[in-house]
């Protein structure tokens, strides 16, 4: 099988011999079990038909979309069909199963990726869904991610104004007023080398979210396509041209500098979507980030952003350096 990470599930490398033969031997084992499952949900009815005079009638299963398979009413005899139905409700819209769409959130919400899905069917002796309708309820699950985000945040900006028209009723008629926030950054995994980063933008008085950016290094869509494609092929470049629009990628640096450019992204942003104007920082005591906006100007020369620290962080540095002091002057005593 391919190696696969113990805690985010990506394969790496091409899939193997033997992982080739499982899936095959899995495939049989489901058409042995649904062709059993076939003879025992049979209809043994005696129904008049076009073609023949009494009918047994059977349900088939057609084929399969992921984890819902299509089941038809036949006649043994006549072949005749008496319709045929989805196992599960397809959105007609996107033309996509709820089945699939759910497990994908559910191994996505658990940090696992398609390979982790092929695992899970292969135990349950179950056909799995394509890579391709893996890629697809990911950017049906975005779409609707999306919507909430957008809601979500309008009403907590909604809610932060009238906390801070609360404090000063001059802020009421203002179209764009000045308040302080909390950021902070955080990371996928630690050390540095995460290909994602994650940028967030706290109000101060009422402890809502107003904003976050999501930064990645890596498109896994982007990593299987080149592996498949190969990187310098021709039809590699025309795929990437068209898949430009939904690529995850959006960011090339280092991973410690994405809280910087999460934070200048959404200080540039303040005006056009929340109508507020971040003055104030609290931080956890990292300068790197208020140095960089303040090297960018973010809201021109006039306006300059002030640094505020936190004072548990402070105590807890106090707290550590102190320590640090007593057990060396143990030691030298």
């Amino acid at each position: 099988m391919n190696l696969i990470s113990s805690r985010y599930g990506k394969p790496k490398g091409r899939p193997t011999k033997r992982r080739n033969m499982l899936a095959e031997n899995s495939k049989k084992r489901w058409q042995k079990s649904s062709k059993t499952v076939d003879e025992k949900n049979s209809i043994s009815m005696k129904v008049p038909g076009k073609h023949c005079t009494n009918c047994t009638l059977v349900i088939k299963q057609q084929h399969s979309m992921g984890y819902s398979t299509k089941m038809e009413l036949l006649c043994e005899s006549c072949h005749e069909s008496y319709g045929s139905v989805f196992s599960n409700f397809q959105d007609e819209a996107k033309s996509s199963h709820d089945i699939n769409i759910k497990l994908v959130s559910a191994f996505l919400s658990i940090g696992r990726w398609h390979a982790a899905l092929e695992t899970f069917s292969s135990v349950l002796n179950m056909p799995t869904m394509e890579r391709k309708t893996f890629a697809k309820g990911m950017y049906n699950l975005s779409g609707k991610n999306k919507e909430a985000k957008k809601n979500m945040l309008e009403m907590s900006r909604q809610t932060a104004r009238e906390a801070h028209v609360k404090v000063d009723a001059t802020l009421k008629n203002q179209e764009i007023i000045d308040v302080s926030v909390s950021y902070d950054g955080t990371w996928q995994k630690r050390g540095h080398i995460s290909n994602l980063g994650l940028g967030i933008i706290i109000d101060i008085i009422c402890g809502l979210v107003l904003d976050f950016e999501v930064l990645s290094k890596c498109c896994q869509n982007c990593v299987v396509a080149g592996r498949d494609m190969g990187v310098e092929s021709a039809e590699f470049h025309i795929w990437q041209k068209g898949h430009a629009d939904e690529c995850d990628k959006n960011f090339d640096g280092t991973s410690g500098a994405m809280e910087m450019h999460a934070a200048l992204i959404m200080w540039r942003r303040s005006f056009s979507d929340c109508q507020i104007r971040f003055v104030s920082m609290l931080s956890d005591g990292d300068s790197k980030t208020f140095q960089f906006l303040s090297h960018n100007k973010t809201y021109g020369s006039h306006i300059k952003i002030e640094k505020e620290e936190c004072l548990n962080h402070i105590a807890k540095r106090l707290g550590t350096s102190l320590r640090n002091e007593v057990k060396e002057w143990k030691v030298k005593k």
